[in-house]
């Protein structure tokens, strides 16, 4: 029973790993899908993103701390001693890509605040505009319809409080 466990669960392992895209071909679209994005969402964090793909120009030497994602591409690594250790390598591009994947994901935070600041700034000037409204109603005699739309303004203002509910309780028990 054993047997029959590992032989299914290594098929399916490498069916798994089969249908996997290969980085070194799908890598170089999404580098350029993903400069696209942060060129246009978040210009500021453009070279850290490009840093970390391309070999710096003074690199006189490949180490660790200067490996980069092009250099896996290339297939560049570096071995030392008669078994050819490999020092730096394939293994070391990982991290660089998660940096690079988490720089892209901080796009999503900064699409979140502007569609937030967003919705205030267009949130502020309806009710601004209510405002105008309101103030017309009161210039023409009409107090109690003015009353009631400053009403519903303040109730938009108090609502990410949770403070509306007071307010139409106390309307409800002062008319």
């Amino acid at each position: 029973m054993e047997a029959h466990f590992t032989n299914n669960l290594k098929k399916d392992f490498e069916t798994f790993k089969k249908s996997l895209p290969v980085f070194s071909n799908t890598y170089q679209a999404w580098y350029s899908e993903a400069q696209i994005v942060l060129r246009r969402l978040l210009p500021l964090r453009l070279n850290d993103f490009m840093a970390l793909y391309e070999v710096p120009k003074s690199r006189k030497e490949l180490k660790k701390e200067n490996y980069t994602i092009e250099d896996y591409l290339r297939n560049t690594f570096l071995t030392s001693g008669f078994d050819k250790k490999v020092i730096v390598g394939p293994v070391d591009v990982i991290p660089l890509v998660q940096q690079q994947l988490n720089i892209l994901d901080s796009v999503t935070v900064r699409l979140e605040s502007t569609i937030t600041e967003i919705s205030e700034i267009l949130q502020a000037d309806l009710l601004d505009k209510m405002l105008v409204a309101a103030n017309e109603l009161a210039r023409n005699g009409l107090a109690r319809s003015a009353g009631g739309v400053c009403s519903a303004i303040i109730q938009q203002h108090l609502r990410p409080f949770g403070l509306s509910m007071i307010l139409s309780c106390l309307r409800k028990t002062h008319p």
